[in-house]
């Protein structure tokens, strides 16, 4: 069976009905766009989409944030995380490539593995995340 090459372009303004679409399916709140960084990621094979996240930088040259990280619920598990390896993978080369360190925030213990394998180290353990909106 012909199996197209998975590769990451940049998240475009059209994607974002489809990812809102996965965020529903997987039962999590929509990220409104105006909040979404300009550096998204979308991992495709040209025909599907597979999964997307974002790199946030700051004002600070070491401090940038890996998040909103989803992937499309009506591909198979072993595409879905060959996709999101491929994207944390991209995260880390951007990092390395731009002298950043790269934070992130997980809670099921698969990502967490993964994101290891892409070489994540693990930092505070048993947080609590805050958010403050105005």
């Amino acid at each position: 069976m012909f199996e197209l090459e998975l590769k990451i372009r940049s998240f475009e303004m059209e994607d974002y009905p489809e990812v809102c679409e996965w965020w529903r399916e997987h039962n999590w709140p929509m990220v409104p766009l105006e909040i979404l960084s300009t550096w998204g990621m979308i991992v495709t094979d040209g025909l599907k989409n597979y999964a997307a996240a974002w790199l946030y930088t700051t004002n600070s040259k070491a401090f940038t944030a890996f998040e909103w990280m989803v992937t499309n619920p009506k591909v198979s598990r072993r595409k879905s995380l060959a996709a999101v390896k491929m994207l944390a993978r991209e995260a880390k080369t951007i990092a390395e490539r731009n002298n950043f360190s790269v934070f992130t925030w997980a809670k099921s213990p698969g990502l967490i593995r993964l994101y290891q394998e892409a070489g994540f180290k693990i930092g505070d353990k048993d947080t609590t995340t805050m958010v403050l909106s105005i």
